[in-house]
């Protein structure tokens, strides 16, 4: 992640597609959640409404103020005091 951070993030959008219930995949759902990466995951057209679904309660159970973070940029964004980037579908 930090030699290349987008090949980190596509690299764990292809993991997350099937996210288990793993300790691998619990520390993958952390560093996106540390490293500020969960609201664009969230976002990203690759994954799936059930798939974003997962990788959110798998967030939750992560960091517990992960709700009161998505709830805050999710406001921050509305009202133009922050952004959330949306990647394009992939081809």
């Amino acid at each position: 992640m930090d030699n290349d951070r987008e090949m980190f993030y596509s690299s764990s959008i292809g993991i997350l597609k099937n996210l288990s219930d793993s300790r691998g995949a619990q520390y993958l759902v952390a560093l996106l959640v540390t490293n500020d990466l969960l609201v664009e995951a969230l976002c990203d057209p690759a994954l799936s409404r059930d798939q974003a679904l997962a990788l959110a309660t798998a967030a939750v159970r992560v960091d517990p103020m992960t709700d009161a973070t998505l709830a805050r940029c999710l406001a921050d964004s509305e009202t133009g005091q922050g952004s959330v980037q949306v990647r394009d579908a992939p081809d």
